[in-house]
This record gives structure tokens, sequence and C-alpha cells, in this order.
């Protein structure tokens, strides 16, 4: 007779751990809590497992799978369990999704948070919400199409696409080159200068001839040749001279514009050759004095284009032609003294400059010169005026007492490079705030050095502050030089 198995025997057997991490194995010899008992020895039974593949009854009347089917999908981020004989349940995380990666050849199963993309196709991505084991569409989501000369780029239909910008600059020597956002760049192809937004292969000259494209000295600029003037557009040889004879192209002093001719004088824009007097016969063009200004004659003076003779006092009294101290200009009269003075080679001379306004204003240069090497000058490191507004600024000589009952006088000497237009580019001189001159005034000379005298008489008296004032008056052309004031002398007890 068959024995009865006792009560203990009859226990369930442990199911199949949810990861499947742990390798599944029957109890061992003597161990047999985790079988389930049986009743007829080497027939099939129940194990009472879903992972136990072909159950059956031992000897010992215990229910012994073949084996234990291993549902491991060994994916972090799913639940893994056996669902019959042959079959594996593999549930998705809260979260997460299992989805299928297609790859060169070969396909996948990898895990996905929500909203992240198949690696190989933009346009779907992982949606638990909808499906946690299948993709997701992503319409209307941004993508990248990974072409650059496209923007905006969305999902539509499946299918990733952009707006198409153009980036082509229509020239041969640059690659044109997209960054995806409609922004555009272009890079200079090597073996090319690109100027004045046109093409030019290494080596290739200018319509002159006189210069060439060469790529070791510059890419954007044309390289002058040797021994050769371009001036405008035009190309010439050394020791060609412009059109008034005053300029000829030296090369050893400028490339780019004329050099001042060594046998002639360009005076007030007109020509004179070497030797030539000036209507009183007061001055001389001697170039190796003067390339730019009448040279006075022996015996006199040539005071603001006008011949004086020895003696003569000036309008204001307080200045002399002295042909011996100063042939060009007013000398002190006898008697006379010197109440403030400023030659601006060891600064501004006592002068308080308001501060420059972007790189505008009054500062020391010594850019120009009437005497010295120095001057103080209205403009900037650029050698204009222009800081794309209206600008203005003054200049400041602390207070001079004019003493009572006698003369008194400015002398300085000007050099103007503005607009000759009335009411613009104003320059206004003023001592104890009456205007004294402006650059209306008679004598005012443009492009080169003039003394200008100002009679302080009706002053006399009081303590003045002497001011120099240039306004623009607008924010257009500015180009030009500026104003330069050199050589200040006020005189009193004339």
């Amino acid at each position: 007779m068959r024995a009865t198995l006792p009560l203990m025997a009859l226990v369930l057997l442990l199911g199949c751990s949810d990861d499947g991490t742990t390798p599944r194995q029957d109890a061992r010899p003597g161990t047999d809590s985790q079988l389930w008992a049986c009743t007829e020895p080497n027939k099939a039974c129940n194990a009472h497992d879903p992972c136990a593949i072909n159950p059956v009854c031992g000897e010992d009347y215990l229910c012994h799978p073949s084996f234990l089917q291993d549902c491991d999908d060994e994916l972090d981020c799913t639940r893994d369990s056996c669902g019959g004989p042959g079959q594996c349940v593999n549930t998705p995380n809260e979260g997460f999704c299992a989805l299928l990666v297609k790859g060169p050849g070969s396909s996948d199963m990898q895990c996905f948070a929500k909203e992240q993309r198949n690696p190989s196709d933009p346009c779907q991505k992982c949606d638990p919400t909808q499906n946690p084991g299948k993709w997701s569409d992503a319409s209307g989501d941004i993508c990248d199409d990974e072409n650059l000369c496209t923007k905006d780029d969305r999902c539509k239909s499946g299918v990733c696409e952009g707006t198409f910008f153009n980036c082509s600059d229509s020239l041969v020597c640059t690659d044109d080159i997209c960054d995806g956002k409609g922004g555009c760049g272009h890079k200079l192809k090597g073996g090319y200068c690109l100027i004045d937004n046109k093409c030019y292969k290494d080596k290739q000259k200018d319509q002159g001839g006189c210069a060439v494209c060469d790529v070791g000295q510059s890419v954007t600029a044309w390289t002058l040749l040797p021994n050769l003037c371009k001036i405008g557009q035009t190309c010439y040889q050394p020791g060609d001279k412009d059109g008034t004879g005053c300029g000829v192209c030296d090369p050893q002093k400028s490339a780019t514009g004329w050099s001042p001719a060594t046998d002639a004088c360009l005076i007030a824009g007109i020509c004179y050759p070497s030797g030539a007097q000036d209507q009183g016969s007061c001055g001389t063009c001697d170039p190796q004095k003067s390339s730019t200004s009448w040279t006075p004659t022996s015996g006199s003076c040539l005071v603001d284009g006008k011949c004086q003779s020895s003696g003569t006092k000036s309008p204001s009294s307080c200045g002399v032609c002295d042909p011996v101290k100063s042939p060009g200009s007013w000398s002190p009269a006898s008697g006379a003294a010197t109440a403030a003075s400023a030659d601006f080679e060891s600064g501004a001379g006592g002068f308080t400059l308001d501060p420059a306004v972007n790189g505008v204003g009054w500062q020391v240069s010594q850019k120009r010169a009437h005497a010295g090497s120095s001057s103080l000058y209205y403009g900037n490191a650029q050698s204009n005026y222009d800081n794309g507004a209206q600008n203005q600024g003054s200049a400041k000589l602390a207070s001079v007492a004019l003493p009572s009952g006698g003369k008194a006088a400015l002398f300085f000497w000007l050099y103007l490079d503005v607009e000759a237009v009335s009411g613009l580019d104003e320059l206004t001189i003023k001592a104890g705030g009456t205007t004294l001159w402006t650059k209306a005034s008679s004598g005012t000379i443009y492009g080169a050095w003039f003394q200008v005298e100002l009679d302080l008489s009706s002053l006399a008296g009081q303590s003045v502050v002497l001011e120099l004032h240039f306004d623009t008056k607008d924010s257009w052309s500015n180009s030009g030089e500026g104003v330069y004031v050199d050589d200040v002398l006020l005189l009193t007890g004339c």
C-alpha cells in the first residue's frame, strides 16, 4: 500500500521572482518545502508555478518541474513575470516605456522615460499614457532634421521638417554657412581676397594696376605695389604731379596721397612756384621754410596776409611789427605786460578742459602746432571730430585780472578745418561772458595757421575767464580735422 504523504509535504511552490534576476532551481534532496505533493510518480503533475515547464511527479511524491523558464528581459524599467508555460510578461514601470530600437542589421529593446525620442526617428517618442510598449507620434514637437539650412524644425505626420533659408551670397570666393537658426556665415576660401564685396584671386591686380591682391598681406584690402602711388582710383609714377603742380607722387612719404612738392608752395588752395611773391611783395614762396604759407621778406612783417612795415602797431596797440623778433606775427609792444600765456608744450597751459565725449573734445595734441610740437586741439585720435552726434566742449583759462586805465589784448594762433557754413561748426571766443570772436569774423582763414588779435580794453578793471567754445550744431559733416589753438598770449598795460 502507498504510504500517505505527511501534511507538511503539501506546501505551495514559491513563484518566480518579479525581476527574474535570481536563477530558479528545483529543491535539493531533503529540502522539499518548495514543491507540491503529487500522487502518481512518473506522471504529469501540477507544480502550482507559472514558470514550471513539464512538471513530473517524483518517487518522493513531490511535483518536480523539468526546468523553470527565465523571463528576465534584462531591462531595469520592467517588471518581469511568467504568464504560463512558454510565456513571459514584461510590464514597464510607471512613467517608462520598453520599446524596440532598430539599428544597422539588428534591433533591441531599450528603456525610455516619458518624452524621450526614438534614436532612429526623432518624430517618435515614449508616451506611457498612450502605449508603453509602442512608439507614439510626436507631431508638433520640436525636432532636428539635421539640415543646418532650415529653422523652426517640427514633426509633421511622422516627418521632421523645417523652414528653408538661403545663405548664398553669390560670391565664388566664400563658403556659405547656415547655423540652423536662420543665421548665416561666410568663410573666405584660401587663395582669395574679398575687397569691396568682390572676389579677387591671389596676385590679381586692381583696375589701375598699382595694387595687388596679396593674401599674405591682407585679404580685405589692396596691397600697394612698391614705388607707386595710388591716389583715388588712379596709379601714379614717382615724380608725377597733381593738377595744381604743388602735389607730387613720392612713395617714400605717402603711397596714398600727394606729397608737397619741394619747389612750390600751396597757399590758400593756390600753387605758387618757388620765389613767387604775394600781392604786397611782403611774402615770398620759400618751400625750404614753409610750403603752405608766405615767408615774410626781410625788413617787414606779414600778418594775416597783409604786409606791415617795421614799427607798425596792431589795431589794439598791444602788438607791433618787429621783423627781428617775429616777421610773421605781431610782437608784444614796448611796455606791454604778459598777464597769461600758453604754448601747450608741457600740458594744457592753465586751461581747464571739458571731458571728451566718445573720444571727441579739447585735448593737447602733437598733430599740428604753430610753433614747437604741441597745440590745444578739439577733435579725436582719428583726426576728426565725429562721434556720431552733435558735440560741443569748452576750454577755459583761469580768471585773469585786467588793470584799470590801460589797454589789454589777446593774441593766439588758430587752425580751422571745419565747415565754413555760418551757424555750423561754430567756434566762439569769450572773455568775462562777452563774445569777442566767432569764425564768421573778418580775417578767418581755413586750412592754414593765422593769428587772431582781440582787443580786451573794454573789460579793463575786471577779472575775466577766457573761454574757447566749439559746437558742431549737428551730427553731419564732422569729418574735418577740427580746431587747433596755439601760442596764446594775453597782454595788459599796452
